[in-house]
């Protein structure tokens, strides 16, 4: 078997491992929801429902930007199947916090909890645009310029993820006692998403150019 025959049967091997991973995990999601001692419940504590949703847009957005790099942009090379590993690893946690949200009731834990939830989510978005960002400079001789502006443009969810980890870390530095003292993180997570906005004219340019990334 020729070598770019096993690298393709690994990237499909890899690609089909990581739909077993997230589709568990949002199987887990709705296997981890507890039915609750009253059914009113169900209405006055709207936060199991609220974080359901969240979390399935979440990982179905993962999902959708995974599908994205493994059709255009994935390099297969030990670092990125390790980082790829590591963002499935990721994925499983975010449910894992959003549970742990949604069953404490004391505004303490939910304000360490929802601070948590976000540092993996950050975390896991630093793991995604670093795969597409190493993979579009890979390939981009062969992508066409709408591929390499896409490409590009996901890769800076890295800043968006970084701002979730820095915003994350602010906030447990001020010891927050409930949700309130989380703002830091919102803000840090603004500037972001402002600041990868500004990127993408610059992005559109240096997509046309025919030179390597």
């Amino acid at each position: 078997m020729r070598q770019e025959e096993r690298a393709e049967r690994l990237v499909r091997r890899i690609e089909s491992f990581s739909d077993l991973v997230i589709g568990f995990s949002l199987a887990l999601l709705a296997l981890t929801l507890t039915i609750p001692p009253h059914i009113e419940r169900l209405a006055t504590n709207p936060w199991w429902l609220i974080a359901y949703f969240w979390t399935f847009a979440i990982i179905g957005n993962l999902w959708f930007l995974h599908q994205r790099l493994f059709t255009h942009y994935f390099w297969p090379q030990p670092l990125t199947i390790t980082l790829n590993f590591f963002l499935l690893s990721l994925v499983g946690l975010i449910v894992y916090f959003v549970q742990v949200f949604v069953r404490y009731g004391d505004q303490f834990e939910k304000a360490w909890a929802f601070i948590a939830y976000f540092f993996v989510l950050g975390a896991a978005l630093v793991a995604l645009g670093t795969l597409y960002y190493h993979g579009t400079r890979k390939r981009w001789a062969s992508l066409d310029p709408t591929e390499r502006y896409i490409g590009m443009r996901h890769s800076m969810r890295v800043i968006v993820g970084l701002g979730m980890m820095a915003g994350s870390a602010a906030c447990a530095a001020l010891h927050p006692q409930t949700l309130n003292d989380i703002v830091p993180l919102f803000v840090c997570v603004l500037v972001a998403v402002l600041g990868t906005r500004l990127t993408l004219p610059w992005l559109k340019r240096r997509a046309a150019e025919v030179g390597g990334a």
